[in-house]
């Protein structure tokens, strides 16, 4: 089967998306204060507050890297088939990965609440269960395929 233009344009964007987000993590230790003073104009830190910001936005960053993994093995499948089983694990890895987002978030709310931190805390239970629902909807759809080549 041949892959579609969008098709192929979502993969380019995945891999982009994937390597700027490993690029990221590794040097948000070294460059942090680099980029708080280049996106935001903020030239010095509290050292507590750095202490807390980094950890947490590369746990975050680890946790979209292993979504867009998912993401990405789940449309290397979609050429041969995309209702295996496989895929029912991912998006179903995806929901968990999106609600220990979502509670990392929820517990920064503790650290320093804000508007933006409590919308992504929503957004991110959101996605899970989105996740979960193409999961079991994927689930079915595999069961039903499987019940069809039996018959055939």
């Amino acid at each position: 089967m041949k892959e579609s233009f969008v098709s192929k344009l979502l993969k380019i964007c995945l891999y982009f998306l994937f390597a700027a987000g490993i690029l990221v993590i590794v040097t948000a230790p070294f460059l942090f204060e680099a980029y708080m003073a280049v996106l935001f104009g903020i030239n010095s830190l509290d050292p507590f507050y750095r202490a807390f910001i980094v950890p947490f936005l590369m746990a975050e960053g680890c946790l979209g890297l292993w979504i867009l993994g998912e993401l990405l093995y789940i449309l290397r499948s979609v050429p041969s088939g995309p209702f295996i089983r496989k895929n029912v694990l991912s998006l179903r890895r995806m929901g968990i990965a999106g609600l220990i987002a979502g509670a990392l978030f929820a517990g920064k709310c503790f650290y320093l609440l804000t508007p933006l931190t409590t919308a992504c805390v929503f957004l991110l239970l959101i996605c899970s269960l989105g996740a979960f629902t193409l999961s079991d909807l994927f689930r079915q759809a595999v069961l039903f395929k499987e019940e069809n080549d039996l018959t055939i």
